[in-house]
């Protein structure tokens, strides 16, 4: 999850806000863009059918150049206006944005796209023509932005082609200062209800969205942290227990021990030693049968982070400690116990 919220995306999601529109007719659009504009704290608004990563996705098989037959995979689209880049901070790696227009005029393609025909040089795959979908219009493709996660983290980074397409954007986004609070929504509010009046305002942050894309994963961060705590509290008691038995059952040998010259750093070792021992073979068992279960967990992310050896060896020394601390309090009171007082109770 640490991994989750730490990784570049290739786009900005924080103080993004996200609304839902009804319609997209003409004039309707710009009006509420202007209104919004006018409001101090509101740094860039853009308009598109889709957020950067979404889990609605629009994939659609395509045709390239004087090709014939569709291509044998598809692509994921991402319909937006040109704002779009600066909101999301989107950043080009080749070539140009597309230019200003309410229907498909030009195209920008990802990285992966351009990788995917085989194309080393992104500059090489400006000015080729692509056909999408359904459409017969042979269109350029005029760019090439750097890849960005259009699905979740548990699949990889597909082709995805951009382009204007008034009639089929469905959200308006707007980049707040960091700054700004609730005032600014009020007016984003205000602003949308005066153009439509028969729809409830309804909006989402861009980050909070995005961590409810991993609320499975967030469920079992928190369910296995406490039946982890659990396990180590009962364990704990059953350690201490048992220690605190041998503890009393060897009061004698103890004092025995300490009669003839032994310290007590040696009886805290001579408790210490046979539980290290056991901590040490669970250890052995559990880490291989630990690493196979998280292995096959993190097959289902595109995206993950590494087991390393390192991560067994950090447990085994915790679970080390643990275990001594556990028994340090019963050892070191056998430890210090006078050897007079226990040979007497013979």
């Amino acid at each position: 999850m640490k991994y989750f919220s730490s990784m570049d995306l290739g786009f900005q999601k924080d103080e993004i806000v996200n609304i839902a529109i009804p319609n997209q007719e003409k004039g309707v659009l710009e009006k509420l863009r202007s209104d919004i504009q006018a409001i101090p704290g509101v740094k860039a608004i853009t308009y598109s059918a889709f957020t950067p990563m979404s889990r609605s996705n629009w994939q659609t098989a395509f045709k390239y150049e004087n090709d014939a037959e569709f291509l044998d995979f598809e692509v994921v689209m991402r319909p937006a206006d040109t704002a779009y880049f600066n909101t999301y901070g989107l950043k080009m790696a080749a070539g140009r944005m597309y230019l200003p227009s309410d229907t498909i005029r030009e195209y920008v393609v990802n990285e992966a796209f351009a990788q995917k025909m085989g194309f080393k040089n992104l500059q090489d795959i400006i000015g080729k023509r692509l056909t999408i979908g359904g459409s017969d219009f042979k269109l350029p493709v005029v760019g090439v932005v750097k890849n960005f996660n259009t699905y979740t983290l548990h699949q990889e980074i597909i082709p995805c082609v951009m382009t204007t397409m008034r009639d089929n954007y469905q959200t308006l986004s707007v980049k707040l200062d960091k700054n700004a609070g609730i005032e600014q929504i009020n007016r984003i509010e205000k602003a949308w209800s005066a153009l439509f009046p028969d729809y409830l305002f309804k909006y989402t942050f861009f980050d909070q969205t995005i961590d409810s894309f991993y609320e499975k994963e967030a469920k079992f961060l928190s369910l296995f942290k406490i039946l982890s705590f659990i396990a180590i509290f009962i364990g704990c008691l059953g350690l201490y227990g048992v220690v605190a038995f041998m503890a009393e059952s060897r009061t004698k040998e103890m004092g025995i021990r300490k009669a003839i010259g032994a310290s007590a750093m040696n009886i805290f070792g001579l408790f210490s030693i046979d539980f290290i021992k056991l901590v040490v073979i669970a250890l052995v068992i559990a880490s291989p049968i630990a690493w196979y279960f998280m292995n096959e967990w993190l097959q289902d992310f595109s995206y993950k982070v590494q087991i390393s050896w390192w991560l067994f060896m950090v447990a085994g020394i915790a679970a080390v400690l643990i275990a001594l601390v556990t028994i340090s309090f019963q050892s070191i009171r056998a430890a210090l116990t006078n050897p007079v007082k226990a040979l007497r109770s013979e």
